[in-house]
Protein backbone atom coordinates (compact mmCIF):
# COMPACT_ATOMS: atom_id res chain seq x y z
CA UNK A 1 0.00 0.00 0.00
CA UNK A 2 1.26 3.48 -0.84
CA UNK A 3 0.30 6.33 1.44
CA UNK A 4 -0.45 9.00 -1.13
CA UNK A 5 0.89 7.44 -4.27
CA UNK A 6 0.50 4.29 -6.25
CA UNK A 7 2.82 1.73 -7.72
CA UNK A 8 2.71 0.44 -11.29
CA UNK A 9 6.17 -1.11 -11.14
CA UNK A 10 7.76 -2.56 -8.01
CA UNK A 11 10.92 -0.48 -8.51
CA UNK A 12 9.23 2.91 -8.67
CA UNK A 13 7.09 5.08 -6.44
CA UNK A 14 4.43 7.33 -7.99
CA UNK A 15 2.78 10.28 -6.30
CA UNK A 16 0.50 13.13 -7.30
CA UNK A 17 1.35 15.09 -4.14
CA UNK A 18 3.83 17.90 -4.81
CA UNK A 19 5.34 18.03 -1.31
CA UNK A 20 5.72 14.26 -1.13
CA UNK A 21 7.65 14.55 -4.39
CA UNK A 22 9.79 17.29 -2.85
CA UNK A 23 10.52 15.10 0.16
CA UNK A 24 11.57 12.15 -2.01
CA UNK A 25 13.77 14.42 -4.12
CA UNK A 26 15.49 15.78 -0.99
CA UNK A 27 16.05 12.23 0.22
CA UNK A 28 17.95 11.52 -3.04
CA UNK A 29 15.33 9.48 -4.86
CA UNK A 30 15.97 9.94 -8.60
CA UNK A 31 13.03 11.49 -10.43
CA UNK A 32 12.42 9.15 -13.33
CA UNK A 33 9.55 10.98 -15.04
CA UNK A 34 6.63 13.26 -14.51
CA UNK A 35 3.60 13.31 -16.74
CA UNK A 36 0.19 14.90 -16.88
CA UNK A 37 -2.79 12.58 -16.60
CA UNK A 38 -6.28 13.10 -17.92
CA UNK A 39 -7.90 15.61 -15.62
CA UNK A 40 -4.74 17.67 -15.26
CA UNK A 41 -3.02 15.83 -12.41
CA UNK A 42 0.74 15.47 -12.66
CA UNK A 43 2.27 12.17 -11.56
CA UNK A 44 5.84 12.17 -10.25
CA UNK A 45 7.61 8.83 -10.73
CA UNK A 46 10.69 8.13 -8.61
CA UNK A 47 13.07 5.20 -8.78
CA UNK A 48 12.72 3.16 -5.58
CA UNK A 49 14.67 -0.09 -6.07
CA UNK A 50 15.10 -0.62 -2.31
CA UNK A 51 11.40 0.02 -1.57
CA UNK A 52 12.20 2.73 1.02
CA UNK A 53 9.84 5.47 -0.16
CA UNK A 54 6.82 4.44 1.88
CA UNK A 55 8.85 4.13 5.10
CA UNK A 56 10.45 7.55 4.57
CA UNK A 57 7.07 9.15 3.91
CA UNK A 58 5.60 7.49 7.00
CA UNK A 59 8.53 8.75 9.11
CA UNK A 60 7.85 12.23 7.73
CA UNK A 61 4.18 12.10 8.74
CA UNK A 62 5.11 10.65 12.15
CA UNK A 63 7.61 13.51 12.64
CA UNK A 64 10.48 11.05 12.96
CA UNK A 65 12.37 12.20 9.87
CA UNK A 66 15.15 14.75 9.87
CA UNK A 67 15.82 16.41 6.56
CA UNK A 68 19.58 16.44 6.07
CA UNK A 69 19.71 19.96 4.62
CA UNK A 70 16.96 22.57 4.88
CA UNK A 71 18.35 24.45 1.89
CA UNK A 72 18.05 21.28 -0.20
CA UNK A 73 14.33 21.27 0.60
CA UNK A 74 13.93 24.79 -0.81
CA UNK A 75 16.02 23.89 -3.87
CA UNK A 76 13.91 20.78 -4.48
CA UNK A 77 10.73 22.89 -4.37
CA UNK A 78 12.20 25.21 -6.98
CA UNK A 79 13.41 22.33 -9.16
CA UNK A 80 10.07 20.53 -9.15
CA UNK A 81 8.11 23.73 -9.79
CA UNK A 82 10.28 24.28 -12.86
CA UNK A 83 9.64 20.71 -14.01
CA UNK A 84 5.89 21.18 -13.47
CA UNK A 85 5.97 24.31 -15.61
CA UNK A 86 7.75 22.40 -18.40
CA UNK A 87 5.07 19.68 -18.35
CA UNK A 88 2.30 22.29 -18.36
CA UNK A 89 3.39 23.84 -21.65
Amino acid sequence: MCLNGFMDDVNVYNTKDFYTAVLLRVMDFPLETLHRETGGFVVFTFLDPNHNAEAIIQDYWDRKLSVPDARAFVEAISELKTRLYEVSR
